[in-house]
């Protein structure tokens, strides 16, 4: 039974009470006429499927099948006898045909058929719906590799002029299309070979982004071409061109355009018996690739079996729908999608009627994951003013900055930090300490986007290491014996040194009963272990031990506790001198601090400016003395160790901390 003519659907919209305006006869979609009455052919040379069409070409479009024949009378040699034609009635359109290339004499040659129709809008869903079945046949060029849009191609249009010539659908396959259901047909030439699409249905349908108003004038355009080089051929059957329902069985799927990777996808598949009689349709469904069919909602009529599902319905009334769902797991993996259309409907006297193929983009939303620990090669703790960290993502990001680390110090050692790197590798530096520390880094989630799934971030980073230390280089340099000791001041008031000693285990600072300062001596020589040339010296510490304090500590009395230095000598030579007392200082070189340390000595922290004194391969003389005389006649006096007391250890100690710099 043929689609209902104009006049019933008016009919029947009337007494439905539908406003809208009843469905469009397509003049002659079914072909029944024998000819192609309705429609308007014409004819172009293929230049490529985006480009211009070239002026030209043969008319080759036919109707094939004869009165009486029947449905499925007639097979494609092309084919291997496996496309079957008419699909419905006696006839149907073949557009273009197997001579539209070089060897056939109509190189690049394409046909295009067009029919312009009032729209109308179907009542059940006030949407206008374009709804035919087709079947192709055309050459694969494998010998000769073609790109997609040099190869034979069919395609439909269906073009609203009420709107400004708006494109309502466009539907294509190019030879061989992923997801197209492209079989295999005999050999045309050496490698080459006939590939076809047995016949499909196809629901165009209307949308908000493509309104169609009842009575707009909507045209349609079925175009068959051979490929653009000229060698291969391309042809296509169409029939049951309607605005309402194809006049035998019909079944389409419908899936999620979206769906993430490992999770649950649902098709529906809907069926429908257009034909005047009751049908037992077989429906078949193939799991596509990347999905993995786990179960079927109609378990009485439907049987899975090796990613297969097949459904036997019996007494399918005519005008009737019905629908069941295929569940299935995800495999395809995040930015690739999955391409069903290996599914049919077949029933006795009519074609296996494919559906549209359902395309759904796999997404991917499991965070990025992120390691970051010490670089490869990274000494910890290390003496270098550099710590670096490698962050690596499971994939590539962007956005990651420094902004996106955090780090933590044991002290605030304020350094600079770097990220360079790109992709999936990053390098964390901290540079510019400004005194030892340990840094642990850690990247928090959301730092950086993923570059292959926009909207995806990283969580939180793991680490195995994650922390480094950066300390200085510690050398310690202890007085020498024969030239350090004490100079005694003449008189109280002289201001020159009187009398001294070089040889006791012992010397004091302060003042002797007679009001005469105390001066101590110290002298250190580093040529025997010299710093590295390259050496960044951070801090020189002057430690003295005490031995014991005579009357009144002069650190509570006598002001600064000041020690000055001079390179290499205070006097003429390297032996302890008289003049030592009085000559004058390069410069100070620190302040004792006034409490005792646990160990028993007195610390002495050059300032700044002293540390570029401090001889890298040299000698240097550091001379103490306080502040402030007093004239009370009592002796007070702090008294330390001197380089020759036996025990080394307590001796007058230099003890100077160094780092190098990063190599540029």
């Amino acid at each position: 039974m043929k689609k209902l003519s104009f006049s019933t659907l008016l009919a029947l919209c009337s007494a439905l009470l539908v406003i809208t305006a009843a469905l469009a006869a397509i003049s002659n979609g079914n072909f029944e006429t024998g000819d192609f009455t309705g429609w308007i052919k014409s004819t172009f040379i293929n230049n490529g499927f985006s480009a211009s069409h070239g002026v030209g070409g043969t008319d080759l479009s036919v109707i094939v099948g004869t009165s009486g024949s029947g449905p499925l009378s007639f097979s494609d040699g092309h084919t291997s006898g496996n496309l079957l034609y008419p699909a419905y009635g006696d006839y149907s359109a073949r557009v273009n045909s197997d001579a539209s290339y070089s060897g056939g004499g109509f190189a690049k040659n394409a046909n295009i058929i067009t029919q312009t129709v009032s729209a109308a809008l179907d009542p059940s869903d006030s949407l206008s719906h374009i709804r035919f079945t087709y079947a192709a046949v055309m050459v694969d060029p494998v010998a000769t590799p073609h790109t997609a849009e040099e190869k034979p191609y069919f395609r439909v249009r269906v073009i609203n002029t009420s709107n400004g010539n708006d494109v309502i659908y466009d539907f294509s396959s190019y030879v061989n299309e992923p997801g197209k259901n492209w079989q295999d047909g005999p050999t045309f030439s050496g490698s080459d070979s006939w590939k076809y699409i047995n016949w499909q249905y196809v629901d165009l349908v209307s949308s908000v982004a493509h309104p169609v108003n009842a009575g707009d004038n909507i045209t349609i355009e079925i175009t068959a071409a051979g490929c653009s080089l000229g060698g291969h051929p391309g042809y296509v059957y169409v029939d049951e061109i309607t605005d309402g329902n194809i006049a035998g069985p019909a079944i389409q799927a419908a899936g999620p355009a979206t769906i993430e990777t490992g999770t649950t996808i649902t098709y529906t598949y809907t069926y429908h018996n257009g034909s005047g009689s009751s049908i037992n349709p077989t429906i078949t469904a193939t799991q596509p690739t990347g999905v993995t069919f786990t179960s079927v909602s109609d378990a009485v009529n439907c049987v899975l079996s090796s990613g297969t599902v097949t459904c036997n319905y019996t007494g399918v009334s005519a005008g009737t729908n019905g629908s069941f769902t295929i569940d299935g797991t995800v495999t395809a993996p995040g930015g690739s999608q999955i391409a069903h259309g290996n599914y049919n409907i077949a029933a006795s006297g009519f074609p296996t009627v494919g559906g549209p193929t359902v395309l759904t983009d796999v997404t991917d939303s499991t965070p990025v994951t992120v390691t970051i620990n010490q670089s490869v090669g990274q000494v910890d703790p290390t003496n270098t003013r550099l710590l670096s960290f490698t962050a690596v993502f499971s994939e590539a990001v962007s956005g990651f900055d420094s902004s996106d680390v955090n780090e933590s110090f044991n002290t605030n050692c304020a350094p600079t930090v770097n990220i360079s790197g790109s992709g999936t590798t990053y390098t964390v530096t901290f540079l510019e300490m400004t005194k030892e520390c340990t840094a642990t880094v850690t990247i928090p989630g959301d730092a950086a986007e993923s570059v292959g799934r926009p909207g995806v971030f990283n969580q939180a980073s793991t680490s195995t290491d994650n922390s480094q230390r950066f300390q200085y280089i510690r050398k310690y340099y202890f007085s020498l014996p024969a030239s350090d000791g004490w100079v005694l001041e003449s008189t109280s008031t002289a201001n020159l040194g009187g009398s001294m000693n070089s040889s006791d285990i012992t010397m004091s600072a302060g003042d002797d009963v007679n009001n005469r300062d105390y001066r101590f001596f110290s002298r250190f020589d580093t040529r025997p272990d010299p710093l590295p040339a390259e050496a960044v010296i951070a801090a020189v510490n002057y430690r003295v031990k005490q031995v014991s304090v005579t009357g009144t500590n002069p650190l509570t009395t006598h002001g600064d506790f000041i020690t000055e230095l001079n390179k290499p000598y205070f006097g003429n030579s390297s032996n302890l001198e008289l003049i030592d007392f009085q000559n004058r200082a390069d410069q100070g070189a620190c302040n004792f601090e006034t409490t005792i340390l646990v160990d028993g000595f007195y610390r002495c922290v050059f300032f700044k400016t002293a540390i570029n004194q401090f001889p890298r391969n040299g000698v240097i003389d550091l001379r103490s003395r306080f502040e402030l005389d007093d004239t009370d006649g009592v002796s007070d006096l702090l008294t330390v160790y001197s380089g020759n007391y036996a025990f080394q250890f307590s001796r007058p100690e230099l003890f100077v901390a160094y780092y190098f710099l990063p190599t540029p």
